[in-house]
């Protein structure tokens, strides 16, 4: 991505915060699949540039919009209950920076998120609608922990305005709010040391209520100040989409065969820490080792491909994996668990197989998916059967299309979503 390596931090980011930052000697095997990765382009650690890790906060009403995207703070010293949404992010700038231009550098990180819009177009009446998008805005200096730090005077906040002053201070003389409009440089406040260490901030963002109750007064209409979903949009960088093509590529044509798909399904996994097993035998939390087995074949068999990979929460990857399945003749047999073994004990118990019918399928139908999570194209193919045997033309169908396609050419593609199959001999 052509940004040099003292400039690139790689950063955990967990339940809308950064969790860790990811140093050059952490082994790849310690991060796990649904790690959220996010990567930052940030000036070189020196002794005049301060970095600052910026989480987005809002009050809590009580009523949450969305669980997946806000996490609820509690602080017992605060008496403000606060939601963490969106991405974190990390943001470096000079130590000679005034309050001021700190304020502005943070409202050019995040201006672009803010989800509104207004119905006029005067200029005028934009830079008004902008001013007061900004005044919405608090940034709070806190500790690692989330704690304000009272490090601003006051009298120096009030300055700014009503909009402003600290929402939560108790009468005190200091403020943990950053005041915008000061000239005065902000290492003045941090400290000598303010370059040898990270810098926490709070970016606090007014009730969407009050602020749109503000607009409407005004004349203009406008859709909810802070949506939690603006605030998770990133732009790739162009080269992540080139490597995502070409890992695509190499997948697609070397492709996977679907016996090896029902051996992963089945191999046995080791449970994690996270998901240990009570053992009876033990009185103990252990990981146990996990099968899947089939325990009887239907006379229908549906093999659904995940083509969607869970990255997080927020985010599911298209698979353009080439999976070659068998028109015909789909031995399932060494699949199921095997037969238990006759004995007294277990006289009159059903096995899991039943040996006197073949465990061999044809293809029947085929469920097509073009495109990605959440919007695309489905077509479909498909022969008719009988309780006689199976037709060997095939059809396809797209919306009000169906045209024949012979003896299937084409049915084996990356596009293949929903597999049916049809046991050659009935139960």
């Amino acid at each position: 991505c052509r940004v040099p390596p003292n400039k690139l931090a790689i950063c955990d980011v967990y339940e809308h915060a950064i969790y860790e930052i990811l140093q050059d000697g952490k082994p790849i095997s310690t991060i796990r699949p649904g790690d959220i990765l996010v990567a930052f382009e940030v000036d070189a650690y020196t002794n005049t540039t301060i970095h600052a890790i910026a989480t987005n906060i809002k009050k809590y009403d009580g009523t949450p919009e969305n669980d997946a995207t806000e996490k609820e703070l509690k602080d017992k010293d605060d008496p403000v209950d606060r939601l963490a949404f969106g991405y974190p992010f990390l943001t470096s700038f000079h130590a000679g920076y005034s309050c001021k231009q700190v304020y502005d550098h943070l409202w050019n990180q995040v201006r672009l998120m803010v989800g509104y819009q207004q119905t006029s177009k005067k200029k005028s009446h934009k830079k008004a609608f902008e001013k007061r998008l900004r005044n919405a805005l608090h940034v709070r200096v806190v500790d690692n922990s989330g704690k304000p730090r009272p490090l601003f005077s006051c009298k120096q906040l009030q300055k700014n305005g009503p909009a402003k002053v600290d929402p939560d201070n108790d009468g005190g003389s200091l403020s943990a709010i950053l005041p915008s409009t000061s000239n005065e440089k902000i290492a003045e406040y941090l400290g000598k040391d303010c370059t040898e260490q990270f810098l926490f901030i709070h970016l606090e963002w007014d009730d969407e209520e009050e602020v749109q109750a503000q607009n409407e007064r005004d004349g203009e209409q406008v859709i909810p100040l802070v949506n939690p979903e603006q605030f998770l949009y990133c732009v790739d960088h162009p080269s992540l989409a080139e490597t995502i093509q070409k890992h695509k590529g190499v997948n697609a044509s070397k492709g996977v065969s679907l016996e090896q798909c029902f051996d992963m399904f089945t191999r046995p996994e080791r449970l994690d820490e996270n998901n240990k097993w009570y053992c009876s035998t033990c009185k103990e939390h252990v990981r146990a080792m996990k099968t899947m087995e089939l325990w009887r074949l239907p006379n229908i068999l549906v093999v659904h491909l995940k083509r969607f990979e869970f990255k997080h929460s927020f985010r599911r990857d298209k698979l353009d994996t080439l999976v070659n399945f068998p028109l015909e003749s789909l031995d399932m047999s060494r699949h199921c668990a095997k037969s238990r073994e006759q004995s007294p004990e277990a006289s009159g118990q059903f096995t899991f197989v039943e040996d006197s019918l073949p465990a061999v399928y044809d293809l029947f139908g085929v469920t097509n998916h073009y495109g990605r999570m959440g919007f695309g194209h489905y077509t479909a193919f498909a022969r008719k059967w009988d309780e006689e045997g199976m037709s060997r033309d095939w059809a396809l169908f797209d919306d009000s299309s169906v045209r024949s396609v012979g003896d299937g050419q084409g049915i084996i593609s990356p596009a293949a979503y929903v597999l049916f199959y049809r046991r050659r001999d009935f139960t």
